[in-house]
């Protein structure tokens, strides 16, 4: 799964490296402990233009009577995207690219023990997650936006922290992703490569500690 992510480049950066044409959302600075239901960047494409806008964390479907009716799914397996009556309309019709320097997954150690690790691209360049966006507007003249990110099973190199990880799209297939017709190809992990990792400290666990020595590599029982 994916419940916290990592965005530390700067706004322009992002701008830059996805080819933006239209920002349309602030730069609210680095970010080292992204949480569900927070407004988080999205980057959409209309074949005209690039665009980078801000969706709430937690997808609401347009049928939702209220924003806090049901539950709000922060990620859609890749399984079943396609067909979900949840998902499967703004998979067809709203893909989105989420960008990140990271995430965090916690590896069960037993009992109830988990330690949390920062998960990051070994070349240091962008994450792009592979997500779906839906509008909802009752009582809200501007609109709200939502947003999910779609996991898959994990690569054979990561599998032993967790068996999900979120949808990695590589940078060849942003145009596919964000305007083909079926991109059912690019749903399956990343190159087992492509990612590196190290155990962090347990404080990444609350939403409310935000810093950047979150992402800072910690010694564990595993390393004696």
């Amino acid at each position: 799964m994916c419940g916290r992510f990592v965005i530390k480049s700067p706004l322009m950066d992002i701008v830059e490296y996805f080819e933006v044409h239209d920002v349309r959302t602030e730069d609210r600075g680095p970010r080292f402990n992204v949480a569900p239901s927070t407004q988080i960047p999205l980057i959409r494409d209309t074949g005209d233009a690039r665009t980078l806008d801000a969706a709430w964390w937690g997808f609401v479907p347009r049928w939702a009577k209220t924003l806090d009716s049901g539950r709000r799914p922060i990620n859609a397996r890749c399984e079943t995207v396609a067909k979900s009556r949840l998902f499967g309309p703004a998979y067809q019709q709203r893909r989105c690219l989420i960008p990140a320097d990271g995430y965090y997954e916690w590896k069960a150690l037993g009992g109830r023990r988990k330690q949390p690790y920062y998960i990051h691209p070994a070349d240091g360049e962008m994450l792009a997650f592979g997500a779906i966006w839906e509008p909802w507007h009752e009582g809200d003249p501007d609109g709200i936006t939502t947003t999910a990110i779609i996991t898959t099973p994990a690569n054979a190199a990561a599998e032993a922290l967790h068996d999900r990880m979120p949808l990695m799209v590589s940078r060849e297939n942003w145009e596919e992703w964000l305007l083909g017709e079926d991109p059912s190809d690019l749903l399956r992990p990343p190159a087992d490569d492509m990612l590196t990792w190290h155990p962090v400290n347990s404080a990444v666990g609350n939403p409310r500690n935000e810093n950047e020595h979150l992402i800072d590599p910690i010694a564990t029982d595993e390393d004696e």
